[in-house]
């Protein structure tokens, strides 16, 4: 007889979770995008299935959320529970505004290993990015089970966590990250009514925008360039001054992509610097907000795929001139108005004349 082997194998090594928890207090929360919250006993104190026990939110805990948030680290909820009671939870004690600030939470009284995979497989994020915290050592480690690089820990994180926000550099404060994740929430959503992700993206209406003035954006590329992995084929980290010179390169084609859909608009989640004259790539990258849109394949047969070598491991593989039919480009609608404008122009300079 097989023996089926489980998450529970893992307390054989007695010694692994000890030394975890020896080092909680090295978890920098610089490389963290995601942090996961239990419920009962570390988001709010006391258990909400215990019909005889009083929940009291924790104020440092929502104060929490809200910073991490305008530093652009996203909040979700893995919790047993029934969902509706939850959220009546939040509503009843006047934080509504803070049940907003998750995205993708799942809560119900499934096993938590399986459902914390999903939601970062559903976020597009990599398991390292992410934080899971939990008064309950066993459910730490089902989480790590299925998320090998998972960082966890248990809720005493939670004053090591408010002293790094000062030294957190990233600022969101119109909440444009939790804007798109809360985007691509409703579009997981909407995916599950088609019956295959192409004909999803086709009824998306996705339009992209490839655009030149990158000298006034260059905070929001210089971000792109230090934060993504998953979709950054060239993975060159350089300084905000390095960037500055690079894009006053006039041998050099530097482009940001603006991306939009029928669900939202992504804003600026997409750069590439083009070495003309070698026909190669110095960098190409994009937010994984757009991962399985086919965006990033779309700009490489744009540039006539020129050379790139790829750094790393990638979620979305280039291929040489692949179908990406269901994007629409309004750079060329752009330029037909500024060509309309100039031709009204050239008129009315005509009339003076005569």
């Amino acid at each position: 007889m097989g023996v089926e082997v489980t998450f529970i194998n893992i307390f054989e090594n007695k010694n692994m979770y000890l030394n975890d928890v020896k080092n909680i207090n090295c978890i920098d929360l610089q490389t963290i995008k995601l942090i996961i919250w239990d419920l009962d006993n570390t988001f709010w104190d006391g258990i909400l299935s215990d019909y005889d026990t009083k929940i009291d939110f924790n104020i440092q805990n929502i104060d929490l959320i809200k910073k991490l948030t305008d530093h652009g680290i996203m909040n979700s909820i893995c919790s047993k529970n029934d969902f509706s009671s939850v959220e009546k939870q939040f509503i009843e004690n006047k934080q509504g505004e803070v049940w907003n600030y998750f995205v993708f939470s799942s809560i119900s009284w499934e096993a938590k290993g399986k459902r914390i995979q999903d939601i970062i497989s559903k976020m597009q994020l990599r398991d390292e990015n992410v934080l899971f915290i939990d008064d309950n050592k066993t459910n730490l480690e089902e989480a790590k089970y299925f998320c090998p690089n998972i960082q966890t820990a248990l809720p005493d994180i939670i004053p090591n966590l408010i002293e790094q926000l000062q030294n957190l550099t990233t600022a969101d404060i119109k909440h444009e990250r939790l804007k798109r994740y809360k985007i691509l929430e409703e579009k997981n959503i909407q995916r599950k009514f088609f019956d295959s992700n192409e004909t999803f993206l086709y009824s998306s209406n996705i339009k992209v925008l490839i655009k030149s003035d990158c000298i006034e954006n260059s905070e929001r590329i210089f971000e792109l360039i230090k934060r993504t992995n998953q979709l950054n084929y060239t993975k060159k980290r350089i300084s905000q001054s390095e960037l500055n010179d690079l894009l006053v390169n006039q041998d050099i084609e530097n482009r940001y992509i603006i991306v939009s859909d029928k669900y939202g608009d992504y804003g600026i989640c997409g750069f590439y610097s083009y070495d003309k004259k070698n026909n190669e790539l110095i960098h190409f990258l994009f937010s994984c907000s757009i991962l399985s849109m086919g965006v990033e394949q779309y700009v490489y047969n744009c540039l006539g795929c020129p050379k790139l070598d790829v750094i790393g491991k990638v979620s979305a593989k280039l291929v040489l001139y692949k179908n990406c039919n269901w994007i629409n480009q309004i750079e060329g609608e752009e330029k037909r108005r500024e060509e309309k404008r100039r031709e009204e122009k050239r008129r009315e300079e005509k009339r003076s004349f005569i």
